[in-house]
């Protein structure tokens, strides 16, 4: 009978030793998978604080590009309304000369007609 104890004793010892492997195996396993996952997750990290640099940069770039968007607009205003201006002041001047030149054409025609002649 003691040699079917030890036999009895001795598989439950082998069956406890190829379990206690497994879980050993499975904890390796589980560690792995941690520490692969921590690499990961640093590397998302890594990748979140690069796209938030990239934002942040086109961010600024953005509202530096608005601001001379801002300026051409008002830059193109003042060149309308100077424009606007030269081309109010050629009207007034052509109308000038022209009031002038009426006013010389009939000082002229007046003057000979009254010349004997």
């Amino acid at each position: 009978m003691s040699g079917t104890v030890s036999t009895v004793l001795d598989e439950q010892k082998c069956g406890v030793d190829k379990e206690a492997g497994d879980l050993r195996a499975s904890l390796r396993d589980v560690e792995k998978a941690r520490l692969d996952g921590r690499r990961v997750l640093h590397d998302v990290k890594r990748q979140l604080r690069s796209v938030e640099a990239e934002r942040s940069r086109l961010s600024q770039e953005l509202g530096e590009q608005r601001v001379r968007a801002v300026r051409h607009d008002q830059q193109m205003d003042n060149t309308r309304r100077d424009n606007d201006e030269l081309k109010q002041k050629v009207i007034k001047t052509k109308i000038l000369v022209l009031v002038y030149f009426g006013i010389v054409v009939r000082l002229s025609n007046k003057a000979s007609c009254a010349r004997p002649g």
